[in-house]
């Protein structure tokens, strides 16, 4: 919450924390706020009905989980790693750590996608993890760069 006022401090009279925050935070653990991008579910069951396990890493908070299934998205994840839990964020290679015991998979074995160069990519390659970077249309002008896709889909061609 300071991390909050400290972002608003000089562009309000008083701070988010007195005013506005609790209702915003509420407001975010809602299916309401978020959008499931066309591609998600898709790739879901496909990577699902191939068998892979797969699993959730996020620097997030406790409103992950029950977000989560309300999004209809939990069936999918046979473990959801959350920073706020582990005591470490992306890139810190001990939410990766976590994050392979937890699915018991070795880390070479695991293919992390992520929207984030420095906090997934690199954080997960350190890990010792394969990494993609997801940079969605009309986020940054996209090439052909070999590890970045713009789509799900192109993860489960």
């Amino acid at each position: 919450m300071k991390l909050v006022d400290r972002t608003f401090a000089g562009l309000a009279e008083k701070p988010p924390s007195q005013t506005f925050f609790a209702a915003l935070y509420q407001h975010f653990a809602l299916p309401e706020a978020w959008r499931v991008f066309d591609d998600v579910l898709p790739a879901l069951e496909t990577l699902s009905a191939r068998g892979h396990k797969l699993g959730v890493v996020s620097n997030w908070d406790e409103r992950l989980r029950p977000l989560l299934g309300r999004l209809g998205l939990d069936r999918f994840f046979s473990e959801v790693i959350i920073s706020c839990e582990v005591g470490a964020a992306k890139p810190d290679s001990r939410i990766f750590r976590a994050a392979a015991e937890k699915l018991a998979v070795a880390p070479g074995a695991i293919l992390h996608v992520g929207d984030s160069l420095e906090a997934d990519v690199q954080g997960a390659r350190k890990a010792g993890w394969e990494a993609i970077e997801l940079r969605r249309a009309g986020e940054k002008a996209r090439e052909r760069t070999p590890g970045v896709i713009s789509s799900l889909r192109e993860l489960v061609a």
